[in-house]
């Protein structure tokens, strides 16, 4: 693994470890890795072979190759904001602020002025 590929691990794995419920002692267990094992990897200290990237992936519920994807950490951080806009905008709530937007026209426009 070449030295970005695990830059791009540890950034997703650190994206992941601060967006995801549960803790770091819970995923080093389910590594069957030490702390420091763990703080290695996500400092991008050490290699980290196909099987242990495949046991993360498993882990965190998403494809190996993903944790080697370089803009994997900003998705993350929409998909953990969408799932947590998720309980609080729906039904009513989600139906009214559709209609808040619906007709492009009432929004303003850059550089225009408000009526």
């Amino acid at each position: 693994m070449d030295n970005s590929a695990r830059r791009h691990l540890a950034k997703n794995v650190n994206a992941l470890v601060n967006t995801r419920t549960g803790t770091l002692e819970q995923l080093v267990k389910a590594l069957g890795v030490s702390n420091g094992t763990l703080g290695r990897i996500r400092n991008a200290e050490v290699e980290t072979g196909v099987d242990k990237l495949t046991e993360i992936a498993a882990y965190f519920g998403i494809e190996p190759w993903q944790l080697l994807a370089p803009k994997l950490g900003i998705g993350l951080y929409r998909l953990d904001a969408a799932k947590q806009m998720e309980p609080v905008v729906r039904g009513a709530k989600l139906e009214k602020l559709a209609h808040q937007f619906q007709d492009d026209d009432e929004l303003p426009r850059k550089g225009s002025r408000a009526a």
